[in-house]
């Protein structure tokens, strides 16, 4: 195997490339090339490196890598993308393709990380005296499959019983709800525009972390939703109470998957639960429609509560560590007690 190094700069040029190893093994939305794209033209800097592995097939194996810290390389991880940025054919044999690339790297780089790997996409593999697995968060997906009235029936007593309180508590106040779907890219700007308000109305906006069009995410999501939205693949969800936005969702489409990317609600609203109520009505949608509509719901992030009340289906996200040299693995591991993977 053999490791070839460019400036992340040029992988525009490699799109076709790093979607056919995409294509042929994972068929994620968040490891397509528009995605990294947008990742890079909003995060980037002068040191991330498109790295792309061959053997005598062909082509085997590519990532995004950072080369900031001196002796640590790791796939470059914005948090804004949700997933590490390691695309590979499903037969690679990933400790052999490590072993060439350590060949490649620098001899001072003596740690590569693999962040944030989703184990349905990237398979863990057993710790050895030069590498190991870290558990890194839980996720949570919807599978949806059957009929929704099914579905509804084997959700908590918890759950159900709180919905139909708030449906009184709506019905009381005489408070209609309707949910939109947005697809089209000519209503990104205005849809973007509606989640700035409600995020950086709350907790968000007092900590200065909110989406805006003035600062680097907004830039990202604007772009991103964009690109999506050519192809027929955005579905920016809005949910409104009354005559108030109470709730948005970001999310974007690949074939049978729907990945939320972002959520936000109006915290005036917070009597309502707005967001959950959005998420019903989202899930209530796509069973009634899963002929045409995605059969699965990626939430990624770290699972909350409202994740195992709407669904039972989780999994542990992990990072891979691999080291140049044994030795190493043990004074890593010390230093940090497990709790990082740097």
């Amino acid at each position: 195997m053999k490791w070839e190094f460019l400036p992340a700069t040029e992988f525009h040029g490699h799109h076709e490339l790093w979607d056919r190893l995409n294509d042929c093994n994972t068929n994620s939305p968040l490891l397509e090339a528009r995605f990294v794209q947008s990742g890079l033209d909003s995060f980037g800097t002068d040191n991330e490196y498109l790295a792309i592995c061959k053997n005598s097939d062909g082509l085997v194996a590519a990532t995004i890598l950072s080369f900031s810290r001196m002796f640590i390389t790791q796939t470059f991880q914005p948090s804004q993308v949700p997933i590490g940025l390691w695309v590979q054919t499903p037969d690679l044999d990933r400790s052999r393709s490590i072993t060439a690339l350590f060949k490649a790297l620098p001899i001072h780089k003596v740690l590569i990380s693999l962040l944030q790997l989703d184990p349905d996409l990237i398979h863990r593999e057993e710790n050895t005296p030069n590498s190991n697995s870290i558990d890194y968060i839980t996720t949570a997906r919807l599978i949806v499959n059957g009929d929704f009235e099914t579905y509804w029936n084997q959700r908590g007593k918890n759950l159900k019983r709180n919905k139909k309180k708030i449906d009184n508590r709506l019905k009381n106040s005489e408070l209609e709800c309707a949910l939109e779907c947005i697809t089209s890219q000519a209503d990104v700007d205005s849809a973007l525009s509606d989640y700035e308000k409600l995020e950086d109305s709350g907790w968000k906006g007092e900590s200065g972390t909110a989406i805006t069009v003035h600062n680097e995410q907004g830039k990202f999501y604007s772009t991103l939703l964009k690109r999506y939205a050519e192809t027929g693949d955005l579905s920016i969800f809005k949910y409104t109470i009354g005559n108030e936005i109470a709730a948005v969702d970001l999310c974007i489409l690949r074939d049978s998957t729907l990945v939320i990317l972002k959520t936000t609600y109006n915290e005036e609203l917070k009597q309502y639960s707005p967001a959950l109520m959005m998420h019903i009505e989202i899930i209530k949608r796509i069973f009634e429609r899963n002929d045409s509509m995605p059969a699965i719901i990626e939430f990624y992030g770290r699972t909350m509560d409202w994740h195992r009340r709407l669904t039972d289906n989780t999994r542990e996200l992990f990072h891979m560590n691999y080291y140049r040299f044994s030795m190493l693995q043990n004074v890593h591991v010390a230093l940090s007690g497990m709790n990082r993977v740097d």
